[in-house]
């Protein structure tokens, strides 16, 4: 029963990643489930309903099309809605369930069909309903790209300030807009000209001009596929963290030093905290998204006066964003977290209100919500990570 939850919730899962990550770039998603998916990603995982449109759609598979195969009607289905709608899809991209995913639907297949019937891009992202958010927005984000942007590197002109990008940048993990205003601030203010955000208050044009950047900083678990494909494609570096304390100064710099083309830290929080860590003493345990953690842990330790930061992250690809060696842990369901805390009645823990259940009742337990794990239950109390946060 290792990854079964039986007190505190599970994490978005991977369709509501990609619902989430292509949410403001003008194209049509469409969940090819029976319903199930669309309500849960509509009720707990957004929180931009109420202020932009966006073509959030789900297939009504019944039983009787997922049985006898009849992929025609979600076909049509997808061409007569696409057709109705104005403005016009930019894309489409299709997702899916477990249902579809056992059916062994040929969702690249019928992407091909869609797009020479309606002129349209059509993208398939490999979900199956069996995976977090983290992974269903990394790959709408490296297929959005596959399919929107160009293979090489455009010719860049000469320009005074460097130009980036901001990857993994969504609701999920950053659910309180303040977060993007926060950010764009401290980066302008440090001589940085932003090119795009992906994408939480960044449109389609601006995310196809990603290319002209010089770097890139990214920002959750969710950019660093992307982060690696622009790599590959238009040799853009990349740098990992929160500029947020005395992180700030150092992320800025290993930007500045990336674009030049001189040596930097890919990731200063946790290149930094290797080294800058007593082997025991005062210590901070953080639950959550291994990014916003590690960069947390940063700050623990170097601006709050702790010994020791630990990450504990329950999420998927995430290994290669925290230290093994430093202590930190990807944990498996919630019973492994239950058992990590076992001894350590008196911890300091930083973590989202829903973990209260399963972790010591006297440890000192300090709430950051994401609308990832509770929903919109704390929606007034979703934090500002670039601002001070105190442990």
């Amino acid at each position: 029963m290792k990854e079964a939850f039986r007190i505190i919730p599970v994490y978005a899962g991977d369709v509501s990643g990609v619902a989430s990550a292509l949410y403001e770039l003008g194209g049509m998603v469409v969940m090819h489930d029976p319903s199930g998916c669309n309500s849960t990603y509509n009720t707990h995982d957004e929180v931009r309903w109420y202020r932009k449109e966006s073509y959030i759609f789900i297939s009504g598979l019944n039983t009787r099309d997922a049985v006898l195969g009849n992929d025609q009607k979600f076909i049509d289905d997808i061409a007569n809605a696409a057709t109705e709608l104005d403005p016009k899809p930019k894309f489409i991209a299709l997702c899916n369930s477990p249902i579809p995913f056992l059916n062994g639907t040929d969702f690249k297949g019928i992407a091909r069909l869609l797009e020479k019937r309606l002129q349209i891009p059509v993208f398939y992202v490999k979900t199956n309903g069996m995976h977090d958010y983290v992974k269903g927005a990394g790959l709408a984000f490296t297929a959005f790209a596959d399919k929107l942007l160009p293979q090489k590197a455009p010719t860049r002109e000469a320009h005074d300030a460097i130009r980036l990008n901001l990857l993994g940048l969504t609701p999920l993990d950053y659910a309180d807009y303040q977060n993007v205003s926060h950010v764009t601030e401290i980066l302008s203010g440090e001589g940085f000209e932003i090119v795009a955000n992906w994408s939480y208050g960044s449109s389609y044009d601006e995310v196809l001009s990603s290319p002209l950047a010089d770097v890139n900083l990214v920002l959750s678990a969710t950019g660093l596929p992307l982060a690696q494909k622009f790599y590959e494609d238009y040799q853009q570096p990349y740098v990992i963290g929160l500029p947020t304390g005395s992180l700030q100064s150092i992320i800025c710099q290993q930007l500045r030093n990336a674009a030049k083309g001189e040596p930097f830290l890919q990731h200063p929080a946790a290149e930094l905290l290797a080294g800058g860590m007593k082997p025991t003493g005062k210590t901070a345990y953080i639950i959550g998204e291994a990014v916003q953690s590690k960069s947390l842990a940063y700050t623990c330790v170097f601006d709050q006066g702790y010994d020791r930061a630990v990450v504990l992250c329950p999420l998927e690809q995430s290994a290669q964003l925290i230290d093994a060696e430093a202590g930190d842990l990807i944990t498996v369901g919630e019973e492994e977290i239950e058992s990590y805390f076992k001894d350590k009645e008196d911890a300091t823990i930083l973590c989202d209100p829903l973990y209260e259940p399963v972790l010591p009742q006297k440890a000192t337990k300090n709430f950051l919500p994401t609308l990832s794990f509770s929903g919109r239950i704390f929606n007034e109390h979703f934090p500002d990570f670039f601002d001070t946060i105190r442990i």
